[in-house]
């Protein structure tokens, strides 16, 4: 069977959530742009706002997102002052602590060794993962990653 949008088996799915975890206003717009209508957006545009999300999550319920996309260097929108030290490694902790394995990951921050470091510690944590820089990344092969999202989650 397939999942329902509060996460709970039964009727199929009428839409994938994602989570994206980014800070460009005009990085969301332009991911906004390539979604197909059966997907829906939660944006946390701040590391701050991420970890929120994240703690509301408890590991071993299923996960509210069907996947992930990961932006490391967060500081354009910070609300508080604590947020301007936080960034998608302090994210990457709360992902493994509080989201199933089974959600995929696509990393798409611009800070190559950050970017390859997050990579690495969640295939640690045995989640898949996906890294598309945002200077390569586009609407085709973002699709691409969403087919794999979508048969992941219809599967469980």
């Amino acid at each position: 069977m397939a999942k329902t949008n509060s996460g709970k088996t039964g009727q199929a799915l009428p839409f994938l959530r994602l989570l994206l975890i980014e800070d460009n206003p005009e990085r969301i717009r332009l991911i906004e742009s390539w979604l197909p209508s059966d997907v829906r957006l939660v944006v946390a545009s701040s590391a701050g706002r991420a970890i929120g999300l994240l703690k509301t999550i408890k590991r071993n319920d299923e996960s509210p997102y069907a996947g992930l996309l990961l932006d490391h260097d967060l500081q354009d929108q910070i609300v508080t002052e604590a947020e301007r030290f936080l960034s998608g490694t302090n994210v990457l902790q709360f992902i493994i602590r509080h989201l199933p394995s089974d959600v995929p990951v696509l990393v798409h921050s611009m800070n190559f060794r950050r970017a390859d470091d997050l990579v690495q510690k969640l295939r640690g944590a045995k989640f898949d993962v996906t890294r598309i820089p945002f200077s390569v990344l586009h609407k085709e092969n973002l699709t691409e990653w969403l087919n794999d999202v979508r048969d992941i989650w219809e599967d469980q």
